[in-house]
Order: C-alpha cells, then structure tokens, then sequence
C-alpha cells in the first residue's frame, strides 16, 4: 500500500475534509492502494477527554510561564470539567440525547468566556434539544480556550472578518516546527506511534488552510525522523494559493515534494517517481530541492490522464467526528452541525470575472463541469458506503444548468438526499428552477453577493444588479430554501455612503425574509486578482512588489481616496448579528454604527418595490416539465397526480385531452419537457379560448403548486 493521506490539526471537526475522500478515490481507480487519516479528529477527541483535560493540568503545572484568566478558571473548575467532557463530546456525537436536560439547566457544565456569548433561549425559535447542542458546542469551545491558552498557534477551523495571513518568512514556523514542544506536539507523536507506517512509500498531506501548516509539518519531521525512507508531500488549498513562488529551501527538511493545484496528476507522477518509472523533471506541478535550490517541475501543458474516482470514505470512522453548533442560525449551523458529504458539480468557476477572486489561478479559471451520470453515481456510492445522505457541493459557484441537470436526475432516480452550496446569484436561477432543487432536496444556498450597491457591483465586475440578486433571493426563500450572503466592505472605490447604502439595503433583505445569515468580510488584496494586477484602475497604490521567498498572497496596499471604511466594521457586524435574530429590522441603519454617517440614498422601500413589480414574462424557447406522475383521463373527470397528492377538473374533452397529453409529455420521469411554443401550437383551437386565457386561470395556477414548471 504505497500512499498515506493525512488531513492535519486542526481542519475541521464535523467531518472529513474533502481532499482526502477524493484522492483517495482516484488513487483507487488508477490501481494504487492508500489509506487515509484524519489526524485532525483523532487529536481532538483526546483533548476533548478526560485524558486530555488531566495532561493539560500536567503541561500546566510543568510550564509555569502559562497563567492567564483562561487557565486559572480551567484550574479552578478542573473537577467540574472532568466530570462533564466526555458525556457532552458523547451528547454532541448523537450517543447521549438524555443528556439534554442536564446540559439545559444551570449547574451543571461551567461556564466561560465563549458560554457566556450564548443567546438567550428566549431570543431564538429552537426546541431545547437544539438549543441544548448548541450550549454544549459553547462548551467545547471554553475548553479550547485553555488549550489556546499553552498552544497558541493552533485554532479551531473557522470563519474569520479576514482570512489569516500567512507568514511571509518561514523562520519563525521552523522555529516552531524544531522546537517540537507545545503539548499538541506531544499528542502527534503519541498519536502516530499507535500505527506501523512501513507498508507506505509515500505520505501525503493537505494543508487546506495556514493554520493546519505548522500540524501538516510537525507530523512531517516526525515521519522523517521515524521513517527517513518515506517520501513526505505537501498539497492543497494553501499550498496552491501562498507558496507558488516557493523559494525557501528549508521546508524541504521536512518534505520532499510540495505540489500546486489540482492534486491528482502531481501525486500520480510522484508515485511513479517513486518507482523509477520516470525522472524528477518529468514531475507535473511540482516543487523539490536539488543542490540546494529550490526547483519547479512543470509540464501542466503536457495532457496527463487518469481515471476519474469516486470520492472515498472507507476508513473514516463517522462517529469519530463532533458537530458543533456554534450558532443557532439554521443557515450557518450548516457549515459545522452535520456529518457531510462532499462532493463538487464542477472544476473552476463557471463566471471566473470577479475583479477580487484568484482568476489568474487554476482553481478559478479552468472551468471543467463533471457528467451529472457520474455524479449520481458517486452519490449512491458514497451513501451505500457511509449511510450519510447530506451532501455540501463544493464548488466554487454551482452553475444553474448543471444544478438542474442534476436535480431532474435525482428526481428521476428518486435519490432522496439533502444538499447544500455555493452559488452566484444568478437571475437563471428563476423561481421554477428554484422549486426543481428544492424538490430534488436542495436545503440551503451560501451566494456571493459582496455588496448590495451597484456601482460597486460593477466595479467587483459580478456581473449581477442588485435587483438581479433580490429577485434571486426571492426564488430560493418563496421555495423554502435557506440562503446566505458573503458581503465584503472596503472594496477599492467604495464610499462610506457606497457601504451605508449596501448596509441599508442588507437590512431591508432580511426583514423581507429574503435572508437567513450573512458575513462581513474585510476586503483583502491577493497577488492573484484582477485588483492587484490593475492596481491604477481602482485607485489604489501596491508599495511593494517583491515576492517574498516563502509565501506570497495577501498584498499590503494603500487606498489612494482615504476611505475611513475599516471604521465601520464593527458596525456592520453588530448590525447583522441583530438582522439574524430578527431584532431591530427596522432601526435606522446609521444607529448600529458609532460614526457620524450620510443618511442612505436608498429609499425604505427598495426592495419590497423590486418584489412588487411584475418582470416575469414567459419566454417561449423554455420548457414545460412535470414533477408529478401522470395524469388520466376517466369519463369527464381529468385526474392529475401531483407533487402533493392527487387534483382533479372536469373540463371540455378537448381541453382535458390536450391537458393530459401536455402533462404526460413534459412528466420528468419520462421526458425532458415540452417547449412552450410547441403547447402553445397543439392548444385545442375548438375550444373557443386562447392559450393566454387559459394561462390566466386558476387551473393553471393549481398545476404550478402541484408540480408544473418552466425551466
């Protein structure tokens, strides 16, 4: 068995991180054998113990210099924490519901920093089961405090205002890494001592995010100190995004080769390295020292092919994994509450124009959409193998087409899963697509909108209006749909009123019910966007270009118009923890902030005005599809079978032909729908009524709540 994936501490806790299942799915296809590793997981349960609890007090005890508030609660309240972690890490993996009314009354867990920000019961629309969850994962989140509290480089995944940057140097990481002795140091080796890792030729890591580089490393050293014959590799989201212009040699004393993008094809070649079978410099992607120099192996423009692979999760123990609710939203709890599946539609980014994003990145720009066949198949494969049936579709940005392809197949199958992801909000997303997903299982959609003001909008180049995005927001929420919006402030260009007007209008979204969460980011430059590369265009200045030897991404830049926009967010992020809970929907936007600010331009209205104006005209090149099953015809009666159970009419025969003929033709489990033109031209003309006024009617209207649409 010659590869070894790694996920290192900590990438998340609620399930396996994707990279791994779809590596280790291609391997398998391609007749390599591997194993996989989430030694995120494995540390976690044993911080999250009572053996874990009692080494800290002993780490504590043998490194004076640690005293801060944090430990000397966890000191104070030891026994308590003793007595309680391992029935709540129980209660949050599903295996102790009874512990509920413990975890609801007031004595039982101590409470610090992070149980303290619950709120309360009594603000929120939960059952106390949930609410009870979501105090236990506060819970979780006081004890790693403490831990923080010795080991302060490491973090629970999470979303941030701004992304973290990463160390342009590698000194102090290396310092770090040599010196070897946090106590979460201590648990890796012990962890990777359970295991004899001789079979293996190769170990593999994802480093997913600059918080999981100095894990990803530290396990390295230990396998070149353990096993100096294995060949140690790097890869994965931070990889791609930070070290592309990798030249600091010292990394390379930990691992061997360190490659960029899409992983499958580097790994590949790697592994044929390893068996001579071709030289360094026939490496695809990929990084490795030679004479002491750092060396880029290229060849991305030579055609490698392999076999595509289901994503893997053998190996894997579910129930190793704890989901947190670190918020009673329904919306956010998503990212974190549930074992998830993960799975992606497509390669790249179907719009890849967004003047911030890495569009000069593979990632981004090489748009490659999967066959729907092979999706639906590696959804019964991975639901067969895990027993799971929720699925996260990763991708950058869902394509509309590619989600109705999918959810017509599911339909047709009849699959019955959940999922979520990430979309634009893109006007092709049309109430009647909106309810094929969400009868296909479609739960929640997390949308790029990044500002609600159209001028910088434009300037982003999203290529959506404001009123686009409302009206999009409207298909999903009128369909049961939860929805997200990732807003960004402090874009180049925007004003402090450009931002009062995006905040105002953010506001007015969610007291129409249009959203259900949203998240300020701080906007932060990268070497890879548009921005960078046409600094002049958007009025901001780039001191220093230099690369720097280790890792290069995040860029310090000067706004040239003097924007006081850092100024406002803390505002904005008060404002929508408040829009979430429901709370002051209608308090002027300006009061959240403790600035002087211009009053918005944007009228009280605006969006319910969007909402109330008629844009919905029929376009005749759509098509007609049926989600019910077919209709009948018996004596004057025409019974149709809906997605809610059966209706029925008694109409003139031939309108109730041509309606039955209509509805079994366009049925999505037999056909890919009628086109309107061609219902319109066999619309019985002895009827004595025209198309138009038979679509006016009430008829028409129960069929579209029965299970008609136009895609």
């Amino acid at each position: 068995m010659p590869v070894m994936l790694i996920s290192p501490p900590f990438v998340q806790l609620n399930s396996p991180y994707s990279a791994i299942p779809y590596l280790k799915g291609v391997l398998s296809a391609n007749g390599i054998g591997c194993s996989s590793l989430d030694l995120g997981i494995a540390i976690a349960n044993r911080l999250f113990s009572v053996e874990g609890l009692n080494a800290l007090c002993e780490f504590i005890a043998s490194e004076p210099k640690f005293k801060n508030e944090d430990i000397d609660f966890f000191i104070k309240r030891k026994s308590e924490y003793l007595e309680t972690i391992e029935p709540v890490v129980s209660f949050l993996k599903d295996k102790n519901p009874s512990l509920a009314s413990k975890v609801m009354s007031l004595n039982y867990m101590p409470k610090w920093k992070m149980s303290e920000t619950a709120v309360p019961h009594d603000f929120v629309n939960t059952d106390d089961f949930e609410y009870s969850r979501y105090i236990a994962s506060l819970y979780i989140e006081d004890i790693f405090l403490f831990y923080k509290a010795v080991c302060p480089e490491y973090d629970l995944s999470k979303y941030g205002e701004k992304l973290a940057l990463s160390p342009p140097v590698f000194d102090n990481i290396y310092r770090s890494v040599v010196q070897n002795d946090d106590m979460i140091s201590k648990l890796i080796s012990e962890e990777l001592n359970k295991n004899d890792y001789s079979d293996f030729n190769i170990i593999a890591f994802t480093v997913p995010f600059p918080g999981t580089l100095l894990g990803a490393l530290k396990t390295a050293r230990w396998f070149k100190k353990n096993y100096p014959d294995k060949i140690i590799v790097l890869g994965g989201g931070y990889i791609n995004t930070e070290l592309r212009s990798l030249k600091e040699p010292k990394i390379f004393e930990f691992v061997d080769f360190i490659c960029l993008d899409d992983g499958e094809v580097p790994l590949i070649k790697i592994i044929k390295y390893s068996q001579k079978k071709i030289a360094k410099k026939d490496l695809v992607r990929t990084f490795y020292i030679e004479e002491g120099k750092v060396v880029y192996s290229d060849n991305s423009d030579i055609k490698s092919s392999f076999n595509r692979g289901t994503p893997d999760y053998s190996g894997f123990n579910m129930d190793d994994y704890v989901p947190l609710i670190e918020t009673l939203n329904p919306m956010m709890r998503l990212w974190s509450e549930r074992n998830t599946l993960k799975l992606r539609l497509a390669r790249g980014c179907y719009w890849h124009k967004c003047a911030f994003c890495d569009t000069t990145l593979p990632y981004i720009k090489n748009f490659e959409p999967e066959e729907i066949k092979n999706i639906i198949e590696d959804i019964k494969l991975m639901t067969a193998q895990t027993g799971l049936n929720t699925f996260h579709f990763t991708d950058e940005a869902i394509p509309p087409a590619l989600a109705v392809k999918l959810s017509i197949e599911l339909i047709r199958e009849k699959i019955e899963i959940t999922w979520w992801g990430n979309i634009r909000f893109d006007k092709a997303f049309t109430e009647d697509v909106c309810k094929l997903l969400y009868t296909a299982g479609c739960i929640a959609v997390v949308g790029g909108m990044e500002s609600c003001c159209d001028s910088t909008l434009k300037n982003m180049n999203k290529g959506v209006s404001v009123e686009d995005a409302v009206r999009t927001m409207y298909n999903f929420k009128s369909n049961s749909i939860l929805v997200h919006a990732y807003m960004i402030y402090g874009f180049p260009g925007e004003t402090v009123a450009d931002l009062v007007d995006s905040a105002e209008v953010l506001r007015q979204l969610f007291k129409e019910g249009l959203l259900d969460s949203a998240y300020w980011h701080r906007f932060a430059l990268t070497r890879h966007s548009e921005v960078f590369k046409y600094s002049g265009r958007f009025n901001i200045s780039v001191p220093n270009r230099e690369l720097n030897p280790f890792a290069n991404n995040d860029v310090n830049y000067i706004d040239i118009s003097g924007s006081e926009i850092d100024d406002m967010g803390n505002g904005l992020k008060k404002a929508v923890y408040n829009f979430m809970l429901g709370i002051e929907l209608d308090k002027d936007i300006r009061s959240w902030f403790d600035l002087s600010l211009p009053k918005p331009k944007i009228k009280k209205g605006f969006v319910r005005k969007i909402l109330d104006s008629n844009n919905y005209g029929v376009n005749t090149d759509r098509r007609i599809l049926w989600l019910g099953t077919e209709a009948h015809i018996r004596k004057k009666i025409i019974e149709i079978n809906g997605i809610s159970g059966k209706i029925e009419y008694e109409l003139p025969k031939d309108i109730a032909d041509w309606l039955c003929k209509l509805i079994n033709e366009s049925c999505i489990f037999s056909t890919d729908g009628v086109k309107i033109q061609v219902a319109i031209a066999s619309f019985p003309k002895t009827s004595g009524l025209g198309f138009s006024d038979f679509i006016n009617n009430e008829i028409w209207d129960d069929l579209f709540d029965a299970g008609l649409i136009i895609i």
